[in-house]
């Protein structure tokens, strides 16, 4: 026996070898070892209540999620998913490293895979921990989306219109105040949305980083939010002015930039305004002016109404800008000769005749008016009479005339007429 297990030795030998081989590639083929990746796996985080009561803390650099990374037989990795690790770090284990609190993350693996086969990262969870605080900040609602035609956002109704929030001191302190924001595509009617989810926003209007660490109770019902439709109306712009120009001047026209503005706001309110709104003449004094005089008013606060608003023209301000100019222009004279036997003369006393005096040809009459009406002028138009009733005794009398022009003429000066009274 011994000399038959001694012959050939080497063979033997080398035929054990090449069943260990055949043996490995079989397995090998089969049920290869492979690598397989379980991505963002969450860290439960325990004893989080050993926390004082007055802090708050911060999970630093996503160190919350691990990456997991198993190497291990095909036939152990297929049945493998994600949910079957779990990670945990606990609070009480926590140390100081500078300003960084650190806890050492643990891996609870499945069965039939070992702590050599897998590599983790990160393998310690980092927190940032500060002190609490707690304010209150105001509501505010933005809206988006275009209303439907004719119709305006009018009022904004947030409820509540303030909530107290909580959380890490440095993320309180960057809190603004909190945004509701509401769709109104198409809305023509009243509508109330019952749970609008808040936005926390710093003093510039952007999102706070790290406001999902806040605490506030309506943070996941949101709030009531009401909104209040408009009905728009175009209304035409009047203006006006005060005090009289310098001598020999005359405002001649008043205008309005826009003349029309679009303002909006519930139908009774609207019909009160009317169709055009008159600007009051003390924006617009042109007292001893020759010259034209403009001045910017905001109509936003002209309209006594807190239900209505202007729509357009706004400024980024929300002022509504409108420019009133008066036109001022000199006033030209000339004169105009008037038959005295187109004077008409009433009263005349009873048992008296009148005459006109000798040296009177014609009575002068002089006008005033813009240079571009002077060139209208109608002569026809000018009247002319005398009262005699006032005379009652022979002799002769100086009479005031009275001279009627239409408008937009006038008469510079007193006209008078010499008259001789005598009796029959």
């Amino acid at each position: 026996m011994k000399e038959k297990l001694a012959n050939n030795f080497g063979l033997k030998l080398i035929s054990l070898a090449a069943a260990i081989v055949i043996w490995f590639l079989v397995v090998q083929i089969n049920d290869p070892v492979i690598s397989e990746s379980y991505d963002g796996i969450t860290v439960e985080m325990l004893n989080v209540k050993a926390l004082a009561s007055d802090q708050e803390y911060s999970v630093l650099d996503d160190s919350d999620h691990v990456d997991i990374t198993v190497k291990a037989r095909k036939s152990v990795i297929q049945d493998l998913t994600a949910e079957d690790f779990k990670a945990h770090a606990d609070m009480l284990e926590l140390t100081q490293m500078g300003s960084t609190w650190v806890a050492p993350i643990d891996i609870t693996l499945p069965k039939d895979v070992s702590e050599s086969d897998i590599y983790y990262r990160p393998h310690n969870l980092k927190i940032s921990i500060e002190e609490s605080e707690t304010k209150a900040v105001k509501v505010s609602v933005v809206t988006k989306g275009t209303p439907g035609g004719g119709y305006v956002v009018g009022d904004k109704q947030p409820n509540p219109s303030s909530i107290e929030i909580k959380g890490p001191e440095s993320v309180v302190k960057k809190v603004k105040n909190a945004v509701a924001t509401v769709n109104v595509t198409d809305m023509t009617a009243d509508q109330t949305f019952p749970s609008i989810k808040l936005t926390m926003v710093d003093s510039d209007g952007d999102p706070v980083i790290n406001a999902d660490k806040l605490k506030y109770e309506q943070k996941e019902s949101g709030i009531s939010v009401k909104i209040v439709m408009y009905k728009k109306q175009l209304v035409s712009l009047k203006g006006s002015y005060s005090g009289s120009p310098a001598e020999d001047y005359r405002v001649t026209n008043v205008i309005c930039d826009p003349d029309q503005i679009t303002i909006a706001g519930p139908e009774s309110a609207l019909e009160k305004i009317g169709s055009s709104i008159t600007i009051n003449p003390s924006f617009l004094d042109v007292s001893g002016l020759d010259k034209d005089k403009s001045v910017v008013v905001d109509i936003t606060e002209l309209i006594d109404s807190d239900k209505i608003k202007v729509v357009d023209p706004v400024d980024e301000d929300g002022k509504s800008q409108v420019l009133m100019i008066a036109y001022i222009e000199k006033m030209v004279e000339w004169n105009e000769l008037v038959s005295k036997d187109s004077i008409e003369v009433t009263g005349a006393p009873e048992g008296y005749s009148y005459s006109f005096s000798d040296s009177m040809a014609n009575l002068v009459v002089t006008l005033e008016a813009l240079e571009a009406e002077k060139a209208k002028f109608d002569q026809s138009t000018l009247k002319t009479s005398i009262d005699l009733s006032n005379y009652k005794r022979a002799g002769s009398y100086e009479v005031p005339v009275t001279v009627s022009v239409p408008s937009p003429y006038t008469v510079k000066e007193p006209v008078t007429v010499k008259i001789d009274l005598r009796k029959k």
